[in-house]
């Protein structure tokens, strides 16, 4: 993803990193910086491929996905033959 200015690019290293990398288009070849680490980034595994990151415009803050845990497992329940049921 891109800083709003272009100047700057982020992307997710295969190491779960976010990276950034310079950006400069003032001349007539677009030069990039080496990327530099800055953070292990709390990805969903197996969703490498799907964008689970923003960017602020300025680079400077990042929202991610996250998977809720939830300590109260979830049921539902399955009304078979419910038709017979409106006859009582």
């Amino acid at each position: 993803m891109w800083r709003s200015d272009g100047r700057e690019l982020f992307f997710l290293s295969a190491a779960n990193e976010l990276m950034a990398a310079d950006v400069q288009t003032d001349g007539a070849t677009p030069k990039v910086s080496t990327p530099r680490a800055l953070f292990v980034a709390p990805v969903l595994n197996g969703y490498f491929n799907r964008r689970q990151y923003g960017v602020s415009a300025d680079g400077q803050r990042f929202l991610f996905n996250a998977r809720i845990e939830d300590s109260i497992p979830r049921t539902f329940k399955v009304i078979l033959n419910w038709p017979a049921l409106l006859n009582r």
